[in-house]
């Protein structure tokens, strides 16, 4: 089930804190920086969005919400620094 919220064009929502090792195993250095799984997107954004690994700065964060006791960052997604690709 998706988080019950429509976010406007331009926004991401990421499943959980995010971490410092993503889904390759690529890690970064930075404390800043978070890996995490995109779990929706804005109004109207693509679709093959959603499920990619990503790595952002958390302080990118312009909310965190929390649905069934679990926490759901929002990013900007023009603030999004790479996506992961599984060769």
């Amino acid at each position: 089930m998706s988080v019950p919220i429509l976010l406007p064009y331009g926004f991401v929502g990421v499943y959980g804190e995010g971490l410092s090792i993503g889904m390759t195993g690529l890690t970064t250095t930075d404390t800043t920086n978070r890996f995490a799984t995109i779990y929706f997107i804005g109004d109207g954004m693509d679709m093959g969005m959603v499920g990619s690994s990503i790595l952002f700065k958390s302080k990118d964060e312009v909310c965190r919400l929390t649905w069934d006791s679990y926490p759901y960052p929002v990013i900007p997604a023009d603030k999004i620094i790479g996506t992961e690709t599984f060769l």
